[in-house]
């Protein structure tokens, strides 16, 4: 949609966008001369072109005379610091700067930084984390450059992660506007109040305790492959959880204490609305404990509708769902019992569960979480969850808009996106 802008408007003032690549920022900013507070990220990794530098590079960015906040989330491994620096250091009347950036280069330091941001002199509120690749072994001089008194002045942390061999440079407290996201917490020399702010955060690695040791008061938690789920048998009340994502864990622990661990969060967690869980995984958990939910959206992932029966277990804990996403296991067959399972579980669902308004259903699932610190991380190199798209799920998607469309109004096929959306009313 970005593409095909051409007219300019003056009426906006505040814009947050996902983007495909940066190049489409110049084109936003033409059309958008009086936005004053812009929010960025660009998703999925893609290599930055010489064509695409020579745009961004060019752009005149010091006209954005009414552009003072700026957020920018990148994921791009090829967008090299001489290019960040020339974006940041021409938008001169910015006031506050937040962006999440990894680098593959290895000569960056704090010095370097310093001088990108010391240009920004109206600039009152800043907000950053760095990621960079040890490639020199050269810590001492790292550590150094971020040892000045500019750097102590806005409250720096570092630390190396020995693991994933990267260095971590961030600002604290953390902004409650993004997401924190951290690998290998024996690390870390963390201190609880650093991150009291903190209302969403990404466990990539490590054990699940120190995130509700060292950040109590989330809002988003994702826990994601690779963590470990390690001793949790402590007291504590997750009040201000509203969202969960608990899939793809690692293989390394057993399907025992994943569960133990869905229903240690899930029990301490009154006031969550949205779930994201594995099918067989929530499945699991409701066969020991028959808990009633107030979960309002739930993302089922890995579906198999050829035990249909198993969705039973599902409705008696969450009285006032009101939003269904069903995405299909890579697993799943696909022959006309298991399209006709499927139709039949979609309706049971729109049956059993009075208050669910719609069901999303998807035969393709990419393993991406709308959130600016998973993409960022799977462009270095974690191992991020992934479905294979089904064959012939056109096939599935198409039996069933075919036959849900003469039992709702309200049904919309998407192709391109492998999705169908069916509303109650």
């Amino acid at each position: 949609m970005l593409s095909q802008l051409t007219d300019k408007t003056y009426n906006l003032r505040r814009l947050t966008l996902t983007v495909e690549r940066f190049s489409l920022l110049c084109r936003l900013f033409d059309c958008l001369p009086l936005i004053e507070h812009v929010n960025i990220e660009q998703q999925f990794p893609y290599v930055c072109d010489n064509d695409e530098r020579t745009i961004l590079s060019s752009y005149n960015y010091h006209n954005l005379v009414r552009l003072i906040s700026f957020e920018l989330i990148i994921n791009c491994q090829s967008f090299d610091y001489t290019l960040f620096h020339t974006i940041i250091t021409d938008m001169k009347y910015l006031t506050s700067l937040s962006f999440d950036y990894g680098i593959y280069e290895s000569d960056i330091n704090g010095y370097q930084l310093q001088s990108t941001l010391s240009s920004l002199i109206n600039l009152s509120q800043l907000n950053f984390r760095l990621i960079i690749r040890n490639y020199l072994d050269n810590d001492e001089h790292l550590y150094s450059s971020f040892q000045t008194d500019y750097w102590h002045s806005l409250n720096i942390c570092c630390h190396f992660d020995f693991v994933d061999q990267k260095y971590y440079i961030y600002t604290r407290p953390w902004t409650p506007t993004m997401t924190f996201a951290m690998t290998y917490e024996t690390t870390l020399n963390m201190i609880p109040n650093d991150f009291g702010r903190v209302r969403k955060y990404n466990q990539m690695r490590g054990s699940t305790a120190v995130v509700f040791k060292y950040f109590p008061n989330l809002y988003e938690l994702f826990i994601n492959e690779n963590a470990l789920l390690g001793d949790m048998h402590f007291r504590l009340n997750m009040k201000y959880l509203k969202s969960l994502w608990f899939t793809g864990l690692s293989s390394t622990s057993s399907t025992e204490i994943i569960i133990s661990h869905l229903r240690w969060i899930l029990l301490r967690a009154p006031n969550l609305k949205i779930l994201n869980v594995d099918f067989d995984y929530l499945v699991n958990c409701l066969n020991v404990d028959h808990h009633s939910y107030q979960i309002i959206t739930l993302h089922l992932i890995g579906c198999r509708f050829d035990v249909a029966e198993k969705f039973t277990l599902i409705q008696p804990c969450f009285p006032v769902l009101e939003i269904l996403s069903l995405k299909s296991s890579r697993l799943q067959p696909i022959d006309d019992v298991t399209k006709s399972l499927t139709y039949q579980t979609i309706r049971k669902c729109f049956l059993e569960f009075d208050q669910l308004i719609s069901i999303k259903y998807s035969d393709k699932f990419d393993g991406s979480i709308t959130n600016s610190y998973d993409s960022i991380i799977n462009s270095y190199d974690s191992i991020t969850n992934s479905y294979d798209s089904i064959t012939n799920n056109d096939e599935v998607l198409s039996f069933l808009y075919n036959n849900l469309i003469n039992d709702y109004k309200n049904v919309q096929l998407n192709l391109s996106g492998d999705r169908l959306s069916v509303w109650r009313y």
